[in-house]
């Protein structure tokens, strides 16, 4: 950021909303919570927003929030997915017929990461299970479980968003779906 100079000031926002006691906190006060930090980091002139995946809503509503305090703000996401994503995934049926097709002709080199991500993934659901019977004790769960238990507050209110058109333009980078 230093090489930018001072007229194009370059800073990220961490979550507050992670640890021990952190407690759910919905997207609008997530939205209020980075405008104020904003606000105080960079008080007037234009702005830039980056984000990415899930964290481009986030980018999209405080956008729509400074936009109306009056501020000019740009914004640029990688990969983004809007609420129309599902749309687009091929059916359950065309991934398993590309799944046959690539197990036919790629044997276990095709099967041997998968079944390393499915292993990853019963791990991950375990963690889950864990993290729902201790909710109550917070205070003594593993980093690992905070994680998720943050995760999973986001995702119920990404869940939860409803799109809006955005008034100016917005620039969406996306990884080609073979990278």
């Amino acid at each position: 950021s230093a090489r930018l100079g001072e007229d194009q000031p370059l800073f990220g926002l961490s979550v507050p909303y992670k640890g021990p006691g952190s407690g759910t906190r919905s997207l609008e006060q997530l939205v209020v919570d980075y405008a104020e930090e904003v606000t105080r980091r960079h008080p007037d002139g234009p702005l830039v927003l980056t984000a990415v995946s899930a964290g481009s809503i986030v980018a999209l509503e405080l956008a729509r929030h400074l936009l109306a305090g009056g501020r000019v703000v740009r914004l640029v996401l990688f990969d983004a997915s809007g609420p129309d994503s599902a749309a687009i995934t091929p059916d359950r049926a065309t991934r398993l017929a590309v799944h046959a097709d690539r197990l036919r002709h790629d044997r276990l080199d095709y099967l041997t990461p998968r079944v390393v991500w499915q292993t990853q993934k019963l791990k991950r659901r375990w963690e889950q299970v864990q993290l729902r019977l201790r909710s109550g004790d917070a205070e003594e769960l593993p980093d690992v479980l905070v994680n998720r238990q943050y995760v999973e507050n986001n995702l119920q209110f990404l869940a939860e968003y409803d799109a809006s058109p955005y008034p100016d333009d917005v620039l969406i980078l996306k990884a080609a779906d073979d990278a």
